[in-house]
């Protein structure tokens, strides 16, 4: 999981190339949060991160958009 707040002080495309780059990532943007997230909403965080290793799974979008050729393969093989 790829975890960042939505003030970070460098452009967000590189932490979406980081995201897309991990196979069956995730990506949580904090908002209100920038790179010191752990300390500005560590209650957010924390749901953020128990919810993530509760369900390891893929995550599957209604609409997907960034990763619909992984989805798609995905769901194809289930």
């Amino acid at each position: 999981m790829v975890l960042a707040g939505d003030d970070e002080p460098f452009n967000s495309k590189m932490t979406f190339e980081m995201y897309e780059a991990i196979p069956n990532g995730r990506l949580a943007v904090i908002p209100g949060a920038s790179h010191g997230v752990v300390h500005e909403k560590t209650k957010l965080m924390q749901e953020v991160i128990k919810d993530f290793y509760k369900t390891l799974d893929f995550p599957i979008t209604k609409m997907p958009n960034r990763r619909a050729k992984r989805q798609t393969k995905i769901l194809r093989n289930s």
